[in-house]
C-alpha cells in the first residue's frame, strides 16, 4: 500500500472557537473587534485545514463534534486553572473531569487524538500547579481506556521559568504559541530551547491574526514575516506543525488573515518529504 504524501496543509491546524467567542469574554471583549459570525465548520470549508483544537467556548461533548463534520482531526481543550474572584486558582478536579470526558468522546469518535492543557506555562503555573497534579492526570489518563496524549500550552517567553522543565516532561506533544510580536525572529531559537528541556519532544508553533501580547493590530507583512519563520520549521520537520488562533478572528476583514489564507492557497499542496 502505497501512503500519499503529507502536504503542509496536513500540518496546519485552526484554534476552533464559538462564534464570536473573544468578544463576548472578559477581558478581550475590550479589545474592539467586530462580531463575528463564522463557524469552526464554515472555516474548515474556507482553508481546507481539517484540523481543530477545539477550544474558545466549544464544550467536550456530542454536540461541539457533530457541529464540525467535515474535521478530520480533533484535539479537546481545557486548563488546569481558573479564574475566580478576580484570582487564578487551581480547578484540578474540573479538568480531571473534562480528561475523562474527552476520553469517552475518543471512545465513540476517532477523530478525537489529544487533549490539552492550555495557558499552562502561565496561568496554570501561576495558580500553582505541580508535577504530582499531572502524574495524576497522567495516571488517571493511563487506566482509563482510551488512552489520549496529553498536550501543553508553553508560551515562548516563559521556558527559563522555575520549574518547568519538570513540568514539561509529563507532556506529549508542546503547543508553543508566540505572544508578543517583536519576538518573533527569536522562534527558531526557541524551539531549539524547547528540544534541549524536553529531549526533542513533539512542538506545535501556534501564531495569531492579533498581537496580542502589545494589544495591536498585525499589518500584512508582519503576519508574512511569522509565516516565513514558520515554514522552514515545518518543512525541515523540527515543528509538527502550525495552529493558528483563531475562527472569530477570521471574518473580520483583517489583512493578518488574508495574508494567512493566501499562503496557506500558495503551499498548502506542497508535499513534505
Amino acid at each position: 500500500m502505497t501512503t500519499k504524501p503529507a502536504t503542509i496543509r496536513d500540518r496546519l491546524w485552526t484554534w476552533g472557537m464559538q462564534v464570536n467567542a473573544l468578544q463576548q469574554t472578559g477581558s478581550y471583549g475590550k479589545l474592539g473587534f467586530d462580531d463575528s459570525t463564522l463557524t469552526v465548520e464554515q472555516a474548515i470549508e474556507q482553508t481546507g485545514i481539517k484540523n481543530v483544537y477545539m477550544a474558545g467556548g466549544l464544550e467536550i461533548n456530542e454536540e461541539s463534534l457533530a457541529a464540525m463534520p467535515s474535521a478530520e482531526r480533533i484535539v479537546c481543550k481545557w486548563s488546569l486553572h481558573t479564574e475566580l474572584d478576580d484570582k487564578i486558582v487551581l480547578n484540578i478536579d474540573v479538568a480531571e473531569a473534562r480528561l475523562l470526558a474527552a476520553k469517552q468522546l475518543a471512545a465513540s469518535d476517532p477523530r478525537v487524538e489529544g487533549f490539552l492543557l492550555d495557558d499552562f506555562s502561565t496561568g496554570s503555573m501561576d495558580a500553582g500547579a505541580s508535577p504530582e497534579h499531572m502524574a495524576r492526570l497522567q495516571y488517571i489518563n493511563t487506566t482509563t481506556w482510551p488512552h489520549l496524549p496529553l498536550y501543553e500550552t508553553i508560551y515562548s517567553m516563559t521556558l527559563e521559568r522555575d520549574g518547568l522543565a519538570d513540568m514539561m516532561r509529563y507532556a506529549d506533544l508542546l503547543l508553543v504559541p508566540l505572544w508578543h510580536f517583536p519576538e518573533c525572529d527569536t522562534m527558531p531559537a526557541r524551539i531549539e530551547r524547547c528540544a534541549e528541556l524536553t529531549g526533542n519532544k513533539p512542538m506545535l508553533v501556534c501564531l495569531y491574526f492579533y498581537d496580542f501580547g502589545n494589544h495591536r493590530m498585525l499589518e500584512r507583512n508582519e503576519m508574512q514575516q511569522q509565516l516565513d519563520i514558520v515554514e522552514p520549521l515545518i518543512r525541515e520537520q523540527r515543528v509538527t506543525g502550525l495552529m493558528m488562533c483563531g475562527t472569530c478572528m477570521m471574518d473580520l476583514g483583517w489583512e493578518s488573515v488574508d495574508c494567512y489564507q493566501e499562503w496557506v492557497r500558495r503551499v498548502g499542496d506542497d508535499e513534505l518529504s
